[in-house]
């Protein structure tokens, strides 16, 4: 009798899988590195990038856990800052196994997020980020992600190891790719252009005498940033909020002048 073939349960990868990052915040132990590159790999990604942590490339336990992945694991970016992990990436997927405050964007099971990193990853670049095994992400982290998700569990606690929510993630991912997708119709502004964006619109009120909460203009950067994440900005709409922080900005040094309310608009 022929023996039945495992390569019929085999799938063709889907392009758009090549536009989707994993990335690791701060991962604390060598062999979960490992073991979410080969969940990645498993799945047909390719793109792991890892911030700051702890040191795998050479480590014998990241390596065995890797076990048919070490080009994943090799190939994998290492980076000091979000901002160096999120450079070129046009929408951010945070993960949590636990519920978060206000400041970030509303949680979702990751099966009702797939839909959209799917579309959007026929023609942009989207990231799926990952936290600390014991801490996760912190609010601020999440608060950069336009969606934020979780894998739905019976209890939350014992939660998922870091490297089981990767294989479920991807997994679903995965899945979620198959068929006639159409692509996104919107022109995505990179996140990090959003990000300068808001930073200079914050820079140029703060010229113009207004004092955002304690001081700190990140208290005035985050509820932009949940508008804009909202509207989900195009390249044309962060131009056109650089060119308002500018005029803010040059009203600011007196080099324009205030047009009197009776006087005609030209």
């Amino acid at each position: 009798m022929k023996k039945p073939s495992h390569k019929v349960l085999d799938l063709p990868v889907p392009r758009n899988l090549a536009n989707v990052a994993f990335i690791l915040v701060e991962p604390q132990t060598p062999g979960n590195v490992g073991s979410a590159a080969r969940a990645i790999k498993t799945m047909g990604f390719t793109e792991l990038i890892v911030v700051g942590g702890c040191k795998f490339k050479e480590n014998r336990q990241a390596v065995a856990f890797a076990h048919g992945a070490a080009d994943v694991l090799q190939g994998a970016r290492v980076v000091g800052s979000l901002d160096e992990a999120f450079e070129g990436i046009h929408r951010l997927i945070g993960t949590t196994h636990r519920s978060r405050d206000d400041g970030v964007p509303q949680v979702q099971p990751i099966r009702e997020i797939v839909p959209h990193i799917v579309e959007v990853s026929q023609k942009f670049r989207v990231g799926v980020v990952f936290g600390r095994e014991d801490k996760g992400l912190y609010d601020n982290e999440l608060g950069r992600c336009h969606l934020c998700t979780t894998v739905p569990a019976v209890h939350r606690v014992p939660s998922l190891n870091l490297a089981q929510a990767v294989q479920v993630v991807a997994y679903e991912i995965f899945l979620g790719s198959f068929g006639k997708i159409a692509g996104p119709k919107l022109d995505l502004a990179p996140d990090l252009e959003v990000e300068r964006a808001i930073g200079h619109f914050v820079a140029a009120m703060m010229q113009v005498g207004f004092r955002p909460h304690h001081g700190d203009p990140e208290s005035f950067a985050r509820p932009l940033r949940r508008v804009f994440t909202r509207a989900v900005l195009e390249n044309r709409d962060v131009r056109v909020l650089h060119r308002v922080a500018h005029q803010v900005a040059k009203f600011a040094a007196g080099k324009v002048k205030r047009m009197d309310s009776d006087s005609p608009a030209r």
